[in-house]
Formats: C-alpha cells, sequence, structure tokens
C-alpha cells in the first residue's frame, strides 16, 4: 500500500480475519505482502501508531503488543 489510509486498510483486515494477532506478527505479514524484505524498530513503531487510525485496540500482554479488531 502506497498511502496512510492503505496501510491501516490492509491492517484493519489483517487483524480482523486473524486477530488477536501480536503486534510482531502483524508487522511481518505486511511487509510481506508489500514485498519488504526485512522490518526495522521503526515500522514497528509506525504500524503501532497506525492502529488508532485503523481503529484497532493494542493490549500490552507480557511484555508484547497484541492487537484486537475493536468489535
Amino acid at each position: 500500500p502506497e498511502s496512510e489510509a492503505a496501510w491501516a486498510r490492509a491492517l484493519t483486515e489483517l487483524v480482523r480475519a486473524e486477530g488477536p494477532l501480536l503486534l510482531a506478527v502483524a508487522v511481518e505479514r505486511l511487509a510481506r505482502a508489500a514485498g519488504f524484505g526485512r522490518v526495522t524498530a521503526k515500522a514497528q513503531e509506525h504500524v503501532r501508531g497506525l492502529c488508532a487510525r485503523a481503529a484497532l485496540r493494542v493490549r500490552d500482554e507480557r511484555g508484547l503488543a497484541v492487537l484486537w479488531p475493536s468489535e
């Protein structure tokens, strides 16, 4: 996806289909789908920031961020 809105939609679709989902897993799947070879901490933080735009809930469980659908 090229725009922030497109990334947010892709993230929403992924979490709705597979959630709850670890943030790290969601980032890896989005990166792979977009053709990126590696995931950086900056990319992970960017995706975490998209969660509000994507209307997803983020819960920290045992030191891991878990994404939940808002519905």
